[in-house]
């Protein structure tokens, strides 16, 4: 009589398990594996179509892009000093009464809004004021936003109270100069 082979039942179950498991995890990894893959295709399709949908809408094109540039370097090259107020205060002189505004800072520059105001102005004085106007509006940065004159007296007979100029001065800010 041939005898059998002798196995224990336990080794047995646990074999049949651990190969169990091995081909569920195999059969788990192939399932991952395929979402994954349909995941990144799905996603590089949506990146396309986005791509193409900004491509058709965009107004980002070289040649726009180039003029903005182009816009950009001409504001910069437009702006005052950091001192601009200062230097406008001392040109108008002393029978000016300056006035300065709170300055607004923006992003690289500020923007400041001023008065400068004499009172009484006399004939002689006319041709010092309109000179210092001139020079004024060469300043980098300096625009003068509004003149007003108020003036008193009779038909015949009108004096000029009061001259009043008002500056919008933008100018570079230094804590963000490169």
């Amino acid at each position: 009589m041939i005898r059998g082979v002798v196995y224990s039942k336990h080794l047995l179950v646990v074999s049949a398990i651990g190969i169990a498991a091995a081909c569920t995890m195999a059969l788990v990894r192939y399932h991952v594996a395929s979402e994954w893959k349909e995941r990144l295709r799905r996603i590089s399709d949506l990146e396309a179509l986005l791509s193409k949908q900004i491509a058709a809408r965009s107004d980002c094109r070289d040649i726009v892009l180039n003029t903005l540039r182009a816009r950009v370097g001409t504001f910069r090259s437009q702006l005052g000093s950091e001192n601009a107020w200062e230097c406008l205060v001392r040109q108008f002189g002393n029978g000016w009464t300056a006035e300065a505004g709170p300055r607004d800072g923006r992003d690289g520059y500020s923007v400041q809004i001023g008065t400068l105001i004499m009172l009484s102005p006399i004939a002689s004085d006319w041709p010092a004021i309109v000179e210092s106007i001139r020079t004024a509006e060469q300043l980098s940065g300096v625009r003068i936003a509004r003149i007003e004159m108020k003036s008193s007296g009779s038909r015949e007979h009108r004096v000029v109270d009061l001259v009043k100029i008002v500056v919008a001065i933008q100018s570079r800010r230094t804590e963000t100069a490169p």
